[in-house]
């Protein structure tokens, strides 16, 4: 029996889903529409990768989930109720670190609870337990500039993360850094993501990097007017270990499956630009 699928129907087995968008459609003021007729479904406690061409419309559909647009047409749910920029239940992890750059990591990190107005003794233990999590003790009152890229990238998710979120959305969180470094960052994910129970809808141009990390992987359509034209299960087991995941047979399956849909897609995308 498949140890993943068993992870993911225990944490989804009767419970409302996390996300569902209904018929969404989207476009920026009079112009062609980025999204069309979207519909997803997002169980609670899963990790959803969504891939797609460039310019498929893959961040903007993170930021309908997050209530930072509204849709053109169509509802986005969370949880159960309508969306807005004022949900709680929502973190977000983007391209680039949003790291104050005079602030220390652990007051980056620290920076959530101070705004929900944890005391400061409190918050500043929490945040150095949360980037020991995620390997950078000894690193607290280091500066942004102070640190690596991948560093960074840890604090990132470490600030995001120390506020609770039920729904997590990250988009291209770690397309600055280097493809060993990206693997590491992804291991780091995976431990976080297993301990919480938590809903994570990922972001990425990199098709192993989607397969290695997710329960699941969506394929938009080339755009405008994206929709979904695939949704793949990713029956490998867990926990993963993305040191050596790629070597497997069933991992190179995955993506082959995965590629066929998203090759075509991506030629369409090609096959526009030289027009």
């Amino acid at each position: 029996m498949d140890t993943a699928a068993c992870g993911s129907t225990a944490r989804t087995a009767g419970a409302r889903p996390a996300v569902v968008l209904g018929g969404v459609g989207f476009s920026y003021g009079s112009a062609r529409p980025v999204l069309d007729d979207v519909n997803l479904t997002v169980p609670p406690g899963r990790f959803v990768s969504i891939v797609g061409p460039s310019g498929c419309g893959k961040s903007s559909l993170l930021h309908l989930i997050a209530g930072l647009a509204a849709p053109t047409t169509g509802t986005v749910e969370l949880l159960g109720r309508p969306v807005n920029a004022q949900r709680h239940e929502i973190g977000y992890v983007f391209q680039q670190d949003v790291l104050l750059p005079w602030r220390t990591l652990e007051q980056n990190v620290a920076l959530g609870p101070q705004l929900a107005g944890t005391r400061r003794a409190a918050r500043l233990r929490e945040a150095r337990e949360w980037l020991a999590r995620v390997g950078l003790a000894g690193f607290e009152d280091s500066y942004p500039h102070q640190v690596s890229g991948g560093m960074r990238r840890r604090a990132a998710i470490a600030q995001t993360w120390i506020t609770g979120p039920d729904v997590l959305l990250m988009d291209e969180p770690f397309s600055a850094v280097d493809v060993q470094m990206r693997t590491l960052l992804g291991n780091a994910l995976l431990g976080l993501w297993g301990e919480s129970g938590q809903t994570v809808v990922f972001v990425t141009h990199d098709l192993e990097e989607a397969v290695s990390l997710s329960d699941e992987v969506i394929v938009l359509s080339s755009g405008p007017a994206s929709t979904v034209v695939g949704r793949f299960p990713v029956l490998l087991e867990r926990p993963r270990d993305l040191l050596d995941i790629r070597t497997r047979p069933a991992f190179r399956e995955v993506c082959d499956r995965v590629w066929q849909t998203l090759r075509d897609e991506v030629a369409a995308t090609y096959g526009e630009a030289r027009r």
